[in-house]
Order: C-alpha cells, then sequence, then structure tokens
C-alpha cells in the first residue's frame, strides 16, 4: 500500500475493513473479499459482527469469490 491503494481504501470505512478481516481470517480470502466492495457493504449492513455471519453465507461467498478470480483469470 506504499505506492497503490486498492478501491478499498477510499470506499471502505475502518469498521468494514476490520469486519472483512476479522470474518476472513487470512490473507487469501481477505484480499479476494476487500476488493468486492459491495459484498462488503452489504454483510456489513446486514449483519453487526463477523461472528453473525452464518457458516453457510460464509462458505457460499468464499466460493463466489473464487469463481469470480478464476473467470478473470481465463479472460
Amino acid at each position: 500500500c506504499k505506492n497503490f491503494y486498492c478501491p478499498a481504501w477510499d470506499d471502505l470505512t475502518d469498521r468494514q475493513v476490520l469486519f472483512a478481516a476479522r470474518l476472513m481470517g487470512d490473507w487469501y480470502y481477505y484480499s479476494l473479499f476487500i476488493n468486492d466492495i459491495e459484498a462488503v457493504h452489504d454483510l456489513c449492513s446486514t449483519y453487526e459482527r463477523p461472528e453473525d455471519v452464518p457458516d453457510d453465507v460464509l462458505e457460499e461467498l468464499k466460493e463466489r469469490l473464487v469463481e469470480r478470480l478464476m473467470d478473470e483469470d481465463e479472460k
């Protein structure tokens, strides 16, 4: 981040960034999630705490994030 800021830098609040980090718990999924601004906004507005996100919702989100990454790699 010294020379480049992703859109999350401008579009997300500190609370949303921390929510994303706590929800994902690892750098791989966090980096995919933090760049899906709309998904971060949606989950933060739906759930008060990352711990409140149901396991099935989290697993579906992770699958969608990976699928999106793979689709972009194929382009």
